[in-house]
């Protein structure tokens, strides 16, 4: 604390602009009203519809957004099932894309391992350690409307197909000077396993997500791109704003010529804007040496011509370009309208952000989602191409299955879909007695078969009847079901994708972070 403060001056004025801050305040206000929901949820007896995670997030489950999303994609579900099978050849392209990416990124970095491309970097963003808090600040929107659309996507392509939608819900956000807001979708994984839906149907919920993050990412892209017409509404084109002008001992040729604070709007009739935003190019591709440019500078609210020069670079740089001397700051948007005013020159500048990261992240987390690793949505669309080559084979087979009951836990939930019946339920021995002989369960006694969503198939066994206490006990169900009797060869197959995609990526983390660092270079 001392190295940070040196008197109680500094303490204090640290402690009043934090109090003051505008940020602070929304994250101390978003806070208290999540601390008065628990209170009225507490009462309401539903407090389960809230899960807090201070002073992260805050995530409340409710059966609205359900409706409404219903109700959109009960608008025209013949066109959203269009939409989302066309998703499937896409979001999939982005798999094998991934796997060609990853591979070669991983060759590019092993071959050039002493100078090495920053581009080929691959490290996670963890504020503070890969990428600073600033700009970590710029990714809030971003990732929480990628989020947003991600679940929405998925909500939509269920409730198109009939797959149900257990619970949709919103996030907030309020870390510290970190505030913002998305949503999230959560369907109802017994219903999707156990329903009789096609592979057409699970590929096109898998890949919904994916897809819409695809597009998001090529919004952004056209946004990019075209980004000085998209604001040219509310802003003029740009200008660059000179931070500082060396002098003549630093190297510098245009003392007294231009000045910190002026903005060059063109260089010999050419708009910056046309430069690709770049000063840097137009000094090392069009101007010479020992040269004079006409600049189009704004000084004091006065539009100006001004001769400036170019020269030779000091010492340390590329002896080559042309060199005029000056440091730039940012990019100045000129308002042009009582919007572009209120928001003022720089808010462009912003916005710009905001987009880049929108199409990093959309990009980013298509890619990695589609990769086929049991937590991303490309596991489930691989398996699933997987079990359209090699066709399902019914046979009946008698399977055992072990259940830990934990305190108040009395329902067993079997795993395979097609459950004939039940042939026995044990009690193992406990913990205590671990020489103990097996007991065998009573039907109608101690155990109940259930069929939870009445589909005519059992699939739970219920203790409810029994009168003894089994929580820490182990029980057997034996039973017979109808399986899929490649399902082991599916199984082999799918395990050695999954392999081979978590060294591929784990090796990219690697070997990027030991040749590039962890850290990102921007921010």
């Amino acid at each position: 604390m001392a190295a940070i403060f040196q008197t109680e001056n500094d303490i204090a004025a640290f402690l009043f602009n934090l109090v003051t801050n505008p940020f602070f305040i929304i994250a101390v206000v978003f806070w208290a009203a999540i601390a008065a929901l628990v209170v009225i949820l507490g009462r309401l007896k539903k407090s389960k519809a809230l899960s807090v995670f201070f002073p992260f997030l805050a995530m409340l489950k409710t059966t609205r957004l359900n409706r409404l999303l219903g109700k959109i994609a009960r608008k025209s579900p013949r066109t959203w099932k269009l939409i989302f099978t066309a998703g499937i050849f896409v979001s999939f392209a982005f798999t094998v894309y991934g796997f060609w990416w990853f591979i070669s990124n991983l060759v590019t970095l092993l071959t050039h391992i002493e100078n090495p491309d920053p581009s080929s970097q691959v490290t996670p963003i963890v504020p503070g350690l890969t990428i600073d808090f600033n700009t970590f600040l710029y990714l809030i929107i971003p990732i929480l409307f990628v989020l947003t659309v991600h679940e929405f996507a998925h909500a939509i392509s269920a409730n198109a197909d009939g797959i149900p939608v257990k619970s949709t819900g919103v996030l907030g956000m309020g870390m510290f000077f970190i505030i913002g807001f998305g949503a999230f979708v959560e369907v109802d994984e017994k219903a999707y396993k156990r329903g009789k839906f096609t592979g057409w149907q699970k590929t096109r919920l898998a890949a919904a997500g994916s897809f819409s993050n695809a597009i998001l990412a090529g919004i952004a892209l056209v946004l990019l791109v075209n980004f000085t017409s998209v604001v040219s509404l509310s802003w003029s084109a740009p200008g660059l704003t000179i931070h500082s002008v060396l002098t003549a001992s630093e190297g510098g040729h245009n003392e007294g010529v231009l000045f910190a604070g002026d903005v060059v709007f063109e260089i010999n009739g050419t708009r910056m804007a046309d430069i690709d935003l770049d000063l840097t190019y137009y000094l090392t591709e069009i101007a010479t040496q020992n040269d004079t440019l006409d600049l189009l500078i704004l000084r004091n609210n006065e539009y100006i011509h001004v001769l400036a020069n170019t020269g030779p670079p000091p010492p340390g740089y590329n002896q080559s370009i042309a060199y005029m001397g000056i440091r730039s700051g940012g990019w100045w948007w000129p308002p042009r309208d009582w919007l572009g005013s209120w928001l003022g020159p720089n808010a462009p500048n912003t916005l710009y952000a905001e987009l880049f990261w929108l199409f990093q992240i959309a990009l980013s987390v298509t890619i990695f989602n589609m990769m086929p690793l049991p937590i991303f949505d490309g596991d489930k669309c691989v398996y699933e191409v997987i079990n359209h080559f090699i066709k399902p084979r019914k046979e009946k087979k008698d399977i055992k299955e072990r259940f830990l009951l934990s305190k108040g836990e009395k329902t067993c939930e079997l795993r395979p879909v097609n459950i004939e019946g039940v042939l026995s339920v044990v009690l193992l021995p406990g913990r205590e007695d671990p020489d103990g002989a097996v007991e065998e369960l009573a039907e109608h006694h101690d155990y109940q078969v259930a069929d939870s969503d009445g589909d005519g198939k059992i699939d739970h066994v219920t203790f409810e009847l029994c009168e003894r206490d089994l929580a820490g006990r182990e029980v057997e169900v034996e039973y017979t079901a109808e399986v899929d009797a490649t399902e082991g060869k599916k199984r082999v197959i799918m395990n050695v994708i999954r392999v081979v995609s978590l060294v591929v990526i784990l090796l990219n983390f690697i070997v990027s972070g030991i040749t590039l660092g962890f850290t990102m270079p921007f921010g």
